[in-house]
């Protein structure tokens, strides 16, 4: 899985904040290599209920946290899912 994977799987299982993060270092380990995330992006946004919308205030300081992540710390943040999440996912 990649981070975006992760992303969007925390999104869905109700933890909105740590997707964004995770969406944020996506998109900031994609302009370092040049890769298109914008789909994961896309997804990120189409797969969350609205009425659990964080704030923009919460949305944009968990962005600027993952645009700020390192690659180790991204991983990091992924693999603190629950497990139950991550293996519903496989």
């Amino acid at each position: 899985m990649l981070i975006g994977d992760f992303a969007r799987l925390s999104a869905a299982s109700g933890d909105l904040l740590r997707g964004v993060r995770l969406a944020g270092a996506a998109a900031a380990m994609q302009r370092k290599s040049g890769a298109n995330l914008a789909k994961i992006v896309d997804d990120l946004e189409g797969s969350v209920d609205s009425s659990r919308h964080p704030s923009p205030e919460e949305a944009a300081a968990a962005w600027a946290a993952g645009q700020a992540m390192s690659v180790d710390e991204a991983v990091a943040e992924a693999r603190a899912l629950p497990r139950a999440t991550a293996t519903r996912a496989s």
